[in-house]
């Protein structure tokens, strides 16, 4: 994991243990921050290196993906639902299906 910070956003409580713990096993495990409703407030775009979004409602995800955008970093998007509108909006995000191994596969892509 070359990612030193890594950015969590969702509104899923549950989310972002899930996302981080399997970090817990690899050899470099990246800091974590995690954000909720407060996304925007005091973001520092400085302050990560890779984006990670969970479970969101519709409205607030586009909002934190158009953030996200100008900050021109990696961001992937874990979602159970089709991503295409999204992906044609924002080309440069990296959508994963919500399955039963999706943090093994996280990882795998945030390497």
């Amino acid at each position: 994991m070359d990612a030193r910070s890594v950015l969590i956003f969702s509104d899923d409580a549950e989310f972002p243990r899930q996302a981080s713990a399997r970090w817990q096993s690899e050899r470099t495990v990246p800091a974590f921050t995690v954000r909720g409703s407060d996304f925007a407030k005091d973001l520092d775009r400085a302050a990560f290196d890779l984006a990670i979004i969970g479970p969101s409602s519709s409205a607030v995800l586009k909002q934190v993906l158009r953030t996200l955008d100008l900050t021109r970093k990696p961001v992937i998007l874990i979602s159970a639902r089709s991503t295409q509108a999204l992906r044609s909006e924002f080309p440069r995000l990296l959508c994963l299906q919500q399955h039963e191994c999706w943090p093994d596969t996280l990882v795998l892509l945030a390497s």
